[in-house]
């Protein structure tokens, strides 16, 4: 499936809250180029249980990795992050979606974003080629890190 998404701009002003219960602005949060895993709670619980350990594996600076996720109850999204043992911060988005059309399909999906908001090398896993998503982190991995 193809899915154009790259070189978009995400409105800043999106609000997010974080485990603390704290907000903050998109704009805010990701000030230097950073990857995103971006899924919703209605995403299929072991698709998103193997994505995570493959992030939890990933050698991506902390600073440089954030999960933005919608769970109509934060409660379920702090309970599956702490049982996970995620060292990445999480966001629970105020709204269902960042404004990409990708979202509308309810699949998980990775894209990096810059300074400025704009979107690239946006990703969807597959689970009939999970390779290709090793293949995405290392990549990224590399490319933020550097």
């Amino acid at each position: 499936m193809i899915i154009e998404n790259n070189l978009l701009s995400i409105n800043p002003r999106i609000k997010l809250i974080d485990i603390n219960g704290d907000t903050i602005i998109l704009g805010q949060l990701i000030n230097k180029k950073m990857l995103i895993f971006r899924y919703s709670e209605i995403t299929c619980n072991t698709c998103v249980d193997g994505l995570f350990e493959k992030i939890k594996k990933c050698n991506i600076q902390v600073e440089k990795l954030c999960i933005i996720t919608h769970y109509s109850n934060i409660r379920q999204m702090i309970v599956l992050y702490r049982k996970l043992g995620i060292k990445y911060p999480i966001y629970n988005l105020v709204g269902n979606d960042i404004g990409l059309s990708i979202d509308k399909f309810d699949i998980p999906y990775f894209f990096i974003a810059d300074s400025k908001l704009i979107t690239e090398f946006t990703f969807v896993p597959s689970k009939v080629f999970p390779y290709l998503t090793d293949l995405y982190i290392e990549k990224c991995t590399l490319f933020l890190n550097k």
